[in-house]
């Protein structure tokens, strides 16, 4: 009995590997196809893979097209979102290093002052600013009448 229990054992030992093998030999099936865009889904000009940000660098090039988007980010609600935008207009006219130079000011201290969390003094502000031939112009806001 103990011979039919070994011959079994090793019967079976010897099925189990030459399975795995077969397992191990098969290629495995790919699960998903990939994906081609159809049509253009981004903004004319931009390849498909290309980030939006390439195309707001290009974009923010243009001083009057940088004034009128830090514009409208300076009249949101979170003050965080000036200080992005000021660092894309930043990073679209040589980056950090060229404007730490030109504003006479430190480079770690700007990316930490024009960080989300940051809190520059408006005289970090206006230097960097000025460095970026920029400036901020104060207008009277209509108001509102009341029935």
């Amino acid at each position: 009995m103990a011979q039919v229990i070994a011959s079994t054992s090793a019967k079976r030992k010897k099925h189990l590997s030459s399975s795995l093998l077969e397992v191990q030999k098969k290629p495995k099936k790919r699960t998903f196809a990939r994906h081609k865009p159809i049509g253009t889904i981004t903004a004319k000009g931009v390849a498909p893979g290309e980030s939006y940000e390439i195309e707001l660098h290009k974009k923010l090039h243009n001083l009057s097209f940088a004034s009128a988007y830090l514009s409208e980010c300076l009249q949101d609600d979170d003050f965080g979102t000036f200080l992005i935008a000021l660092k894309h207009v930043i990073d679209a006219h040589g980056g950090m290093l060229q404007l730490s130079h030109r504003a006479g000011l430190n480079r770690e201290s700007l990316y930490k002052a024009l960080s989300e969390e940051g809190n520059p003094r408006m005289q970090t502000i206006l230097s960097v600013l000025q460095a970026l031939n920029l400036r901020i112009d104060l207008v009277k806001v209509a108001e509102a009448k009341t029935s």
